[in-house]
């Protein structure tokens, strides 16, 4: 008895570890997150925010369970700022990006995969922020780089697609070269560098920009 379940553990663990994408194998798709969450600074200010993010990949297996490809994302956010005098300020960001990735595959059970992905980008931001009551808002402009990682779970729905659910950006780093440009249309701007380490672990609100997606294998 003590073999027979032993023949078993390794037939588990021999599936376990075996290849999910074959090489030379096109993955095609894309992946959609959105989030809208309120807080609550005490009595001073209130804080309402949301936003989404789409991205679109391709890629190709340049090994078992190893993709090597390029992507392409857009994501806009607004946030509303309200103190305790009832002064309102306004900010809106539209974030664009384009890059290469690497995803590495594993097995997990039969038809679900973890993956895990490694991105570099450039990217370019703009957000503009107001007070609600003025018809001017200052302006800002990021133009640089970024480094980040995404986990995710992928379950093969059919046999030339899986659906995913994933953490875009658990941890990001960018490099920001920013103009400022104030919303009193009289003052001057300014200009700056700026590095920057970001995790969604940061807010204790990680499964808010919880992503989900999909990927065809050609």
């Amino acid at each position: 008895m003590i073999k027979f379940y032993s023949v078993i553990i390794m037939m588990v663990l021999s599936l376990s570890v075996s290849a999910q994408i074959k090489k030379g194998t096109v993955l095609l798709g894309g992946q959609l997150s959105y989030y809208d969450y309120d807080l609550v600074n005490g009595n001073s200010s209130e804080q309402s925010q949301d936003g989404g993010t789409l991205s679109i990949q391709a890629g190709k297996a340049y090994n078992e369970d190893r993709v090597a490809g390029i992507s392409i994302t857009y994501s806009t956010t607004r946030r509303k700022l309200i103190s305790s005098n009832s002064d309102s300020l306004i900010n809106k960001d539209h974030y664009y990006s384009m890059g290469a990735f690497l995803r590495q595959y594993k097995k997990l059970a039969r038809d679900f995969y973890f993956f895990f992905q490694e991105d570099a980008a450039f990217i370019i931001s703009r957000r503009t922020t107001a007070p609600a009551d003025v018809p001017y808002a200052g302006k800002v402009k990021d133009i640089g780089g970024s480094l980040s990682v995404t986990p995710g779970i992928s379950y093969q729905v059919f046999t030339r697609m899986q659906l995913e659910l994933s953490l875009p950006n658990l941890v990001n780093m960018r490099y920001i070269y920013r103009e400022d440009r104030p919303d009193n249309p009289q003052s001057g701007g300014e200009n700056s560098n700026t590095f920057v380490l970001h995790t969604t672990f940061a807010n204790n609100r990680f499964l808010d920009g919880v992503g989900v997606g999909f990927r065809f294998l050609l």
